[in-house]
């Protein structure tokens, strides 16, 4: 008795389609037509502003992170990236659809925080991001911007 190993290959470039019982080329994925292009443009307009509050007896120091938001009906939301200048990781704070502030809670004083944002679809696909703002916080203790009751 004989063993052979047989390797199964198609002729042809096409495949078939058992939904419609037919061939078909495959369209490749780096296609150049844009009738598949799910890519989403970035959020604009990005900055950071400080925020100091006095709760109590304690003060706490936030980052309003402000943009706007690209024009296309398949953005799912925004994603608020952020790090103190130094560290190598970002994280991230996601915001729901329509939304164009997020707020990076509990910063330190005396620190630079980089920031950045990019927008994302239901199923996935997320843009570029902008270019990354830097946001000194320097808060001095006597000066408070809002007050919380």
């Amino acid at each position: 008795m004989c063993i052979r190993d047989r390797v199964l290959r198609e002729s042809a470039p096409s495949v078939t389609s058992f939904t419609f019982n037919e061939y078909s080329t495959p369209i490749s994925d780096d296609d150049g037509g844009d009738e598949d292009d799910r890519s989403i443009s970035a959020p604009t307009s990005l900055s950071g502003t400080v925020q100091a509050l006095t709760d109590g007896p304690a003060q706490k120091i936030n980052i309003i992170g402000a943009w706007t938001n690209a024009q296309n009906d398949n953005i799912a939301g925004t994603e608020l990236a952020y790090k103190i200048s130094t560290d190598s990781d970002f994280s991230a704070i996601p915001v729901m659809k329509g939304l164009t502030r997020a707020t990076i809670g509990n910063v330190t004083d005396g620190k630079t925080y980089n920031i950045k944002a990019r927008h994302f679809t239901g199923d996935g696909v997320f843009s570029d991001f902008t270019s990354v703002v830097n946001v000194a916080v320097s808060v001095a203790s006597e000066s408070v911007s809002e007050r919380v009751v």
